[in-house]
């Protein structure tokens, strides 16, 4: 990596060095440059690289993995690729690429090698933002993985309502023995004790007429 380096940079290339310097350093943070071998402005380049990581860390460095997929020949192509991974992302997931603009999560977009901030957003969460490099002929692929923010967190500790309970339903009282509800209580027993004294008192009044013939009839209607 600090040959590739030098030679970049003495091909006066500086700007594709530094974008190779700051992925060397983010994959391996102790990364000493030999300066037997190579020259001060690769040093200066280096430390240059290592600033800039710091720089621009942010808190979503910690809930990104990244991965490269590397091409049959490097340094044959001079664009890279990134792509933002799908599976990872909520349904309502977005992503963009600043300075670039939006981009498809789960599709590769092309790019010029250097160092891009991504950000990512979805409803009901956080958003996040992390740089990483693009590297010639190279597809970088970012996978991020969102917090739920303050609403969605505050909608799951809330207590669910308990559902209503059903309607009481009526007790009826105790009925006797081989009595139906409705005879108790639908029929007229003040009218049928009113009609039986009628029956007795005009029979009493028929049969008094002795000599035993027929005198009429008697019709007694009940109310309904």
């Amino acid at each position: 990596m600090q040959l590739l380096g030098q030679t970049l940079i003495d091909a006066g290339q500086d700007s594709l060095a530094a974008v190779w310097l700051r992925w060397a350093i983010r994959l391996a943070p102790d990364m000493k440059i030999d300066t037997l071998r190579f020259t001060p402005r690769l040093a200066a380049a280096h430390e240059a690289a290592r600033e800039f990581l710091r720089r621009n860390a942010t808190g979503g460095d910690s809930l990104a993995a990244t991965t490269w997929l590397w091409p049959v020949r490097v340094g044959e192509e001079r664009l890279g690729h990134l792509q933002v991974s799908r599976t990872s992302l909520p349904d309502s997931g977005r992503a963009a690429v600043e300075g670039i603009g939006p981009i498809t999560p789960g599709e590769n977009s092309p790019l010029s090698p250097g160092t891009y901030a991504i950000r990512v957003s979805a409803a009901g969460y956080d958003s996040l933002r992390v740089t990483r490099e693009v590297l010639p002929g190279v597809t970088t692929v970012v996978e991020l993985h969102l917090r739920p923010g303050p609403a969605a967190i505050e909608a799951v500790r809330q207590p669910q309502a308990p559902a209503a309970p059903p309607p009481a339903q009526p007790v009826s009282p105790p009925q006797a023995p081989g009595v139906a509800p409705s005879a108790r209580r639908g029929f007229p027993w003040k009218w049928a004790a009113l009609g039986a004294a009628v029956v007795g008192t005009l029979a009493a009044i028929v049969f008094k007429g002795g000599g035993g013939e027929e005198t009429g009839g008697i019709i007694i209607t009940f109310p309904p």
